[in-house]
Formats: structure tokens, sequence, C-alpha cells
């Protein structure tokens, strides 16, 4: 099966209803995912999630991504970038950090790099179960 090829967005849209493809989203746009998103985002530009976002998230320096709904998968900021989990928010997945993550909900998963800013949110620890320890998460909901 061929790569699914990125879509480069340049301009403010919303992407509602079910995407099953990468984007990338250039320094002048504004992009809502108001619906599913499988693939992953790379932010030059600022992003929303009030949907799902399922796929790797990457915020460039001075590109912006607020979480107001959730995110499956795994997160790399760089310097300058911010995130921002608003508290109806959540990210499941590890959590590189080397600008600014600002948590007013939820986010569950390894983390490394600067520490995140609590604001009202909370990190949700790993429940381990079993004899081989699985690791599951509870959140709210």
């Amino acid at each position: 099966m061929p790569p699914v090829e990125s879509r480069t967005i340049d301009s403010d849209a919303v992407l509602s209803g079910m995407c099953n493809y990468p984007i990338i989203v250039e320094r002048q746009a504004a992009v809502k995912i108001a619906g599913t998103l499988n693939g992953s985002a790379r932010v030059y530009g600022n992003v929303h999630v009030s949907g799902v976002h399922n796929g790797s998230l990457h915020v460039a320096g001075a590109a912006t991504a607020t979480i107001d709904g959730r995110h499956n998968g795994s997160v790399h900021v760089e310097t300058g970038g911010v995130v921002i989990v608003e508290p109806r928010g959540r990210i499941a997945g590890s959590l590189h950090n080397a600008g600014r993550v600002v948590v007013r909900g939820e986010i569950g998963g390894s983390q490394s790099g600067a520490a995140v800013e609590l604001d009202g949110g909370r990190v949700v620890p790993p429940t381990r179960i079993g004899a081989d320890e699985t690791h599951y998460y509870e959140w709210r909901d």
C-alpha cells in the first residue's frame, strides 16, 4: 500500500467529519479539528482540537496547539512552541516538552523535557494490573 500523502493547509480551515490523512499547518494558518483526524499533525501555525486527533502532534517553535477535545498519540513541543490543554481536553500519549505545556484538563503518558504547568488540571498516573503489569489510565469523563 502506498504511503498517504500529507495535506498542507496554508489558510484558516475547519476539519469536520472523518479525515484519514496527515496534515501540515503552515505559519499563517489556524486550523480547527472539529471532527476526527486520523493522521499526524505538524503545526507551524495554530491548531485547535475540539474533536478527536489520533496520531502524533508536532508543535514547532512559535506555534500553538489548543486541546479542548481528545488527542491520542505522542506530542512533541519544540522550543518556543505552546500546547494548552483546556479543562475538557485530554492528551493520552507520550510528551516531549522543550517548549511550554499548560494543563487545565488531563494528560497521561510518559513525559520528558521541561515540566508541564498545572493550571487546575492533572497528570493522570498509570495504574498497573495483572501479572504482566499492564498499564491503563483512569480519565475523568
